[in-house]
C-alpha cells in the first residue's frame, strides 16, 4: 500500500523547477515628460505572479505576462510604479495532467509624491480581509459527507496554479452499504440473488480544479469551486478489490477570515476496475457535506 501510494505521488508531481531570470531598477521610468526625476513615496514590498496551466498539454487557461504580473503587484499596495524589481520564472510538470508555467515578479511598490520631495513610508502591514495576497502557494481542506448513505471524511492539499486554477492531493475515508443483485439462468428459469456489500474505501485522488476566487474580481467573499480527478480507492475490507477510479466535485465556500473558509461540497467517485473472484461489480459513492479551508 504504502510503495503504490508512493508512486502515484511521484507519478503525479513529477518536477519543478524555479529559474532566476533577472532585476530591473523599475518597471518603467522614473521621469517626467521633461527628463526630471519624478518625486515618490515607498509604499511596501508586493509579490504577484501570472501564468498559464496546460491541461494535458493541450488545453491552456491563463497566460504566463511579466506584465501582467507587475500589474498585480502594484495592485496589491495601491501605487503607480514598482522599483527594485526582481522576476523568476516557475514551471511544475504533473505529467498527465498537465503542466503550470508562471512569473514572479517582487518589488517595492512606490506612490508619485505632490510635494515634490521623496518620502519613504513605514512598512504598510495593513492587509484587506479578502484581499487574494493572503493565500500561500499551499493549503489545507478538510471536508466530511454528512447526508449521504454511510461515514466518509477526506483531507486535501490545495496547490493554487493562479488564476483560478489549482491541484488537490486528496486522502480520506468511505464506508458505504450496497445491494448487489445478480440474475442466472439455469436453463428452467432465472433465478435472483440479492446481497449487500459494506465497502470500506481509502481513497487517493489528484484533481485539478477551479475556484473562482481571483478569477471574479468581487467584494463579497462567496466562491465556486469544480473539481475533476482520478484516484486509487483500495478497500480495507474486501481485500480482493483492485480499484481505480475517476471523480468529480462542485462546491461553494464563504471566506469567513482570510486565513479560514467555510463551506458546502458535493463528489461523485465511480470505479472503473472493481474485481471480485465471485462478482463483477464497478461501485460508485456520493458525498454531501461540510468543507473547512484553511489557508497559513
Amino acid at each position: 500500500m504504502k510503495i503504490i501510494i508512493l508512486f502515484l505521488f511521484t507519478l503525479f508531481l513529477i518536477g519543478c523547477a524555479t529559474i532566476p531570470q533577472g532585476t530591473a531598477p523599475s518597471s518603467s521610468p522614473l521621469i517626467d515628460k521633461s527628463g526630471e526625476n519624478l518625486k515618490y513615496q515607498v509604499v511596501g514590498s508586493s509579490t504577484a505572479d501570472a501564468g498559464h496551466f496546460s491541461l494535458f498539454g493541450f488545453i491552456p487557461f491563463g497566460r504566463t505576462d511579466i506584465d501582467e504580473a507587475i500589474y498585480k503587484a502594484i495592485q496589491k499596495r495601491n501605487g503607480d510604479n514598482l522599483i527594485n524589481l526582481c522576476y523568476n520564472v516557475n514551471y511544475v510538470s504533473y505529467l498527465i495532467f498537465g503542466s503550470r508555467t508562471s512569473i514572479t515578479v517582487k518589488g517595492d511598490v512606490i506612490k508619485y509624491s505632490q510635494t515634490g520631495q521623496s518620502e519613504t513610508y513605514k512598512e504598510n502591514e495593513f492587509i484587506d480581509l479578502y484581499d487574494r495576497s493572503t493565500k500561500l502557494p499551499a493549503n489545507h481542506i478538510f471536508s466530511a459527507n454528512v447526508i449521504s448513505n454511510g461515514l466518509g471524511f477526506n483531507y486535501g492539499l490545495i496547490i493554487p496554479f493562479g488564476s483560478g486554477m489549482y491541484g488537490k492531493i486528496g486522502l480520506g475515508y468511505r464506508s458505504y452499504e450496497d445491494e448487489i443483485v445478480e440474475t442466472y439462468n439455469w436453463g428452467w428459469g432465472d433465478y435472483t440473488n440479492k446481497f449487500t456489500i459494506d465497502y470500506h474505501f481509502i481513497p487517493f485522488t489528484f484533481s485539478t480544479g477551479i475556484n473562482t476566487e481571483g478569477i471574479l474580481e468581487s467584494d463579497i467573499p462567496v466562491n465556486g469551486i469544480a473539481s475533476l480527478g482520478a484516484g486509487y480507492y483500495p478497500d480495507v475490507k474486501n481485500e480482493r478489490w483492485v480499484n481505480f477510479g475517476w471523480n468529480l466535485g462542485v462546491g461553494a465556500e464563504y471566506k469567513i477570515i482570510p486565513s479560514l473558509a467555510l463551506g458546502v461540497f458535493y463528489n461523485y467517485h465511480s470505479l472503473f476496475v472493481a474485481e471480485d473472484y465471485f462478482i463483477d461489480d464497478n461501485p460508485s459513492f456520493s458525498e454531501f457535506g461540510l468543507m473547512l479551508r484553511l489557508i497559513p
